[in-house]
């Protein structure tokens, strides 16, 4: 009915006495997660043999391969709910005693709830993933990815206990099915960064002085049905797309008695094939914009409709 653990000593010389009694409680909560860790090995190692034998215990083929896989878990202290421990200080024989313990049903409920939390921080993760796959953040996307190892194998330690503790445990308690689907999703993610020409943007857009970096952003979402994703470094990339935007005053006129504000953007566009070498495109573009509320929004009109021109550029030398 319980995972146990016990454990005796001294306190240190310099040791005080709250730091000896939790020196000594430790060590008796270690005692306790080595049994749950060995009980866990022995049932994977159960689990393994009887699945060449037969196939046949009550649980599929598909997570017999994925628990007898790996026959060791990592447990600390801190991965085990509902784990405690009571102390007895002797001070004649200057010793520490302490006994740890945590019931296997109250051990599986708080497990079962912490897997049913982690799939949800994980299904969430997962979709994130692949917004920022799909808008062509790679760099995001692959971050993203690369920081679900440590909820990956969290869920997977959790799959363990339960099913060493419960061998009752269906492929449906512990959400099989559902997290091979999410772990194949985020292997699609992975593959599709690494599809399409990969192509490194310098953009540098301007309004009159300020950094106006929705352009940089606009330009990458109007890029993202392209087959391309974005790498940030040239020697990365396969394409280099370098701009260098400014705003300009042309005039303005009053007609109908709204005050009409025109600028213009000019864009210097260079396109290379960075891995040959070679120059596609060099030359600038430029595109009017207007608007009744100042040149600040009439220059953002001129950012908008210059996108179009530029795509034509991109997409006729891009792949």
């Amino acid at each position: 009915m319980y995972f146990t653990g016990f454990a005796i000593g001294e306190k240190n010389p310099g040791e005080s006495d709250e730091a000896a009694l939790r020196r000594i409680s430790d060590e008796a909560k270690i005692e306790a997660v080595s049994s749950i860790r060995m009980t866990v090995s022995k049932v994977m190692s159960s689990m393994a043999s009887s699945s060449m034998i037969t196939g046949h215990d009550g649980i599929s083929e598909i997570s017999i391969e994925d628990f007898s896989s790996s026959t060791t878990i990592q447990t600390g202290i801190k991965d085990i709910p509902g784990l405690v421990s009571e102390v007895w200080p002797d001070p004649k024989k200057r010793t520490i005693a302490a006994f740890a313990y945590v019931g296997k049903s109250e051990l599986l409920r708080k497990i079962d709830r912490r897997l049913t939390v982690n799939m949800t921080k994980l299904e969430l993760a997962v979709e994130e993933a692949q917004k920022l796959a799909g808008a062509s953040r790679p760099k995001e996307a692959s971050d993203a990815v690369n920081a679900l190892s440590v909820l990956l194998a969290d869920i997977e330690d959790d799959q363990k206990l339960l099913i060493s503790i419960d061998g009752q445990y269906s492929d449906e308690d512990l959400q099989i099915q559902k997290f091979s689907e999410l772990k194949r999703q985020l292997s699609a993610i992975c593959d599709s960064l690494k599809d399409g020409v990969a192509v490194c943007l310098i953009c540098s857009a301007e309004i009159f002085g300020n950094a106006y970096s929705d352009f940089e952003k606009e330009l990458k979402a109007a890029m993202s049905g392209m087959q391309c994703h974005f790498v940030e470094s040239r020697e990365e990339a396969e394409r280099v797309i370098e701009i260098k935007a400014l705003a300009v005053e042309h005039s303005n006129s009053e007609l109908y008695g709204l005050k009409n504000y025109f600028c213009y953007v000019n864009v210097d566009l260079m396109l290379e094939n960075a891995a040959k070498g070679v120059r596609l495109y060099e030359g600038r573009v430029s595109q009017k914009g207007g608007h009744t509320c100042g040149y600040g929004e009439a220059a953002k009109d001129g950012y908008r409709e210059i996108l179009e021109k530029l795509m034509t550029i991109i997409k006729e030398n891009l792949l």
